[in-house]
């Protein structure tokens, strides 16, 4: 079986779903961040606060406000 990648023409994060998920899943203590290293705002983790900390002050990371 062949994989054939998707192709997408309009390729971007909307950020208001990420907001969205993130109050229905607040209780969870866990949130979805979309990190903006070097103004290159291409991926989404999910983590803690405190995990989010960390990565801001341990190594410099920023996330975009949602």
């Amino acid at each position: 079986m062949e994989c054939i990648p998707g192709v997408w023409p309009d390729d971007f994060l909307n950020i208001a779903i990420i907001s969205d998920i993130n109050r229905l899943i607040g209780d969870s203590g866990y949130h979805f961040a979309v990190c903006d290293n070097l103004g290159m705002p291409n991926w989404v983790i999910a983590l803690t606060h405190e995990e989010e900390d960390c990565l801001r002050h341990d190594r410099g990371w920023s996330f975009l406000a949602l």
